[in-house]
């Protein structure tokens, strides 16, 4: 028999999607109030459309709840600045107390979190290659030879 699907009302739903809104992790909220990922995915997008048509429609209500919104992220950002500082400032005299790698950990999680609210990068890859002017021009003349060649015999 079919396991019955928990059924949520609406007041979990809309913490969950705000929630989300704000801190733009699924997977953290559904972990702190013990919900799926999915469902908390979900029920925010639900709610972006929702205020977004809202607004386009002219509903002054839900241009300032996403005032609200944005309002809130800037708190939550600046508090991960702040605690990431105080964090760097205990590092001196806790370092004793504490392992390095609880410590580097801690401060990673909240830099990321914290970075990651503010749309910044929290991960970085970079390649770069030199490429002489010569490797160029006949990477340029084999790709024009081959779109010439595939184009002989061939009627339009």
């Amino acid at each position: 028999m079919a396991e019955k699907r928990k059924q949520y009302d609406s007041d979990t739903k809309d913490l969950a999607a705000e929630a989300y809104l704000l801190t733009g992790s699924p997977t953290e909220v559904g972990r702190a109030l013990n919900i799926p990922t999915t469902n908390v995915h979900d029920w925010g997008n639900k709610e972006k459309v929702e205020t977004d048509r809202a607004i386009e429609e002219g509903s002054s209500i839900a241009a300032q709840l996403k005032d609200e919104r944005m309002k809130k992220k800037i708190i939550l950002i600046e508090k991960g600045y702040r605690l990431a500082s105080q964090l760097l400032d205990l590092l001196t005299t806790k370092a004793s107390e504490a392992k390095f790698k609880d410590i580097a950990i801690g401060f990673g999680i909240i830099m990321e979190k914290t970075l990651l609210a503010s749309g910044e990068a929290t991960a970085r890859t970079e390649s770069s290659k030199t490429v002489s002017r010569e490797d160029m021009l006949n990477a340029a003349r084999d790709a024009l030879d081959e779109k010439i060649g595939k184009g002989k015999g061939k009627t339009a």
